[in-house]
């Protein structure tokens, strides 16, 4: 039984975040942030419902770990 109540406070990380969160995990403002997605220097986001903007924890983490490349644009060659 202890078991079973242990395993229901597992506490879940969110996979996508807002640009909002997405900005304080990079330590930057949020017009910062959006500035660099504009300029395609940070990962893609995840669109939902056409408006919705979100963005990978883990491609966040990635990126910064990268030393923070500018992404590549569909029409860059590698």
């Amino acid at each position: 039984m202890a078991t079973e109540k242990s395993q229901l406070n597992i506490v879940l990380e969110p996979l996508l975040v807002s640009a909002e969160d997405g900005a304080r995990l990079l330590g930057i403002s949020t017009k910062y942030f959006w500035q660099l997605d504009r300029a395609g220097k940070i990962p893609l986001s995840v669109n939902f419902g056409g408006r919705r903007k979100l963005w990978s924890v883990k491609s966040l983490d990635e990126f910064v770990n990268r030393g923070c490349p500018r992404r590549k644009d569909k029409n860059d060659k590698d």
